[in-house]
């Protein structure tokens, strides 16, 4: 494990009409007990009718933000998959209150001509959710994208896209080192112009590291790291907890030890130099929250950066952790609480890299092959980051 330099956070900037009828008239007949509310309740469905595949999909969309999945990244992934359908029936003039069986089968071979399986799985299941609805509402009488036969896809095809432990351990040092040097540049620099444009190096720096640090050390979603809370740290003897809501709405706590605390005090630190328009940890110098892009942008530079075999992304970093996390403890129940998994199949596609790492070390010992070889299996695993 690389030595982390002493924490720059103790040099960081830091500054937060009632009827009156007393009874029914002669001659007028009483309607039946319920009847009217019956009247009122089918009124009301025919009046929140959508009379367009807009309002529909908005209706739809509303629906789902009282749900126990919605939130703003399922909101949006939604509306994308909704737009190419309504481009598709479009293409067809096909009214989306008349799509048949038929259409939803070539719906379906388009997007398999086009996409990878995993998306078409996605999007058909947000149309057949759709569709589900209109049928809940009495818009169509049947839902043509029931019992459709989905591509197939291989869930552990992208689970042996994770950081080696070399790998690993230069993100942290560079992390780590352009925060240092950020803050002894800040230091240095002469007040006005020079001294602005240091601390800017040094806020970008620091949250770098600090978001990152999150996702590989941590877990944490890209959407879990950028709607973290101030409130959701809480400072213990040996680093922090994080408790937070994440997918799903599901409430979970993560500690973060050894690397993972100065990286997130540094951050804390100048973070209290800047005004704040929000309670999320990671802001903007202008004080809103950070985006998703940025962190998206941030992963793959410093991806290039070091040289990683595969592109580093928020869900490597992610994946790395939860490799390297079974890989330690080999407790799937910790693991699945850590990573906010739904259900334990999810976590157990992570096992199947430690076979696979099982299988490398076999070979590399030669018997595979009947002789020793002494190349090292890239697919092995480390301990020494979880162990801080």
């Amino acid at each position: 494990m690389t030595n982390t330099p002493r924490s720059p956070a103790s040099t960081l900037v830091a500054s937060s009409a009632r009827s009156t009828d007393s009874g029914p008239r002669p001659g007028l007949l009483l309607p039946a007990p319920g009847h009217a509310e019956t009247t009122a309740r089918t009124q009301a469905r025919a009046d929140a009718r959508p009379t367009s595949l807009a309002d529909a999909v908005e209706l739809f969309i509303a629906r789902t933000r009282h749900t126990r999945t919605g939130s703003a990244h399922t909101e949006s992934a939604y509306r994308t998959d909704l737009r190419a359908f309504e481009a598709f029936l479009n293409s067809r003039r096909v009214r989306y209150t008349d799509v048949a069986r038929r259409d939803a089968e070539l719906f379906l071979s388009r997007l398999a001509g086009e996409l990878a399986p995993r998306t078409v799985r996605r999007r058909i299941s947000c149309v057949r959710s759709f569709y589900r609805h209109l049928r809940a509402i009495e818009l169509v009488a049947a839902n043509p994208f029931d019992a459709l036969d989905l591509p197939g896809f291989d869930r552990k095809s992208e689970t042996h896209k994770v950081l080696s432990d070399d790998e690993f351990e230069r993100v942290l040092h560079l992390l780590t080192a352009d925060t240092t040097e950020a803050n002894g540049a800040f230091v240095e620099a002469e007040r006005g112009q020079p001294r602005q444009r240091a601390f800017a190096a040094l806020f970008h720096a620091a949250r770098r590291r600090a978001a990152l640090t999150l996702m590989g050390m941590g877990g944490l979603r890209t959407g879990e790291v950028r709607a973290l809370a101030a409130e959701s740290i809480v400072a213990k003897p040996t680093g922090f907890a994080l408790t937070f809501s994440g997918k799903g709405s599901k409430i979970r706590t993560v500690p973060l030890v050894g690397a993972a605390y100065p990286a997130l005090s540094d951050w804390l630190a100048v973070r209290r130099a800047v005004p704040r328009a929000t309670d999320r940890v990671l802001l903007t110098l202008s004080g809103q929250p950070v985006g998703p892009k940025q962190i998206r942008l941030d992963c793959l530079a410093l991806g290039r950066r070091v040289g990683t075999r595969h592109r580093l992304t928020p869900h490597v970093l992610r994946r790395t952790f939860a490799t390297r996390a079974l890989a330690t403890s080999g407790d799937l129940r910790g693991v699945q609480d850590l990573l906010g998994h739904a259900t334990i199949s999810t976590t157990e596609i992570y096992t199947y890299v430690e076979e696979e790492g099982l299988r490398a070390i076999v070979e590399g010992a030669g018997f595979g092959t009947g002789r020793p070889t002494p190349r090292a299996s890239a697919r092995s695993t480390g301990r020494s980051a979880l162990r801080q």
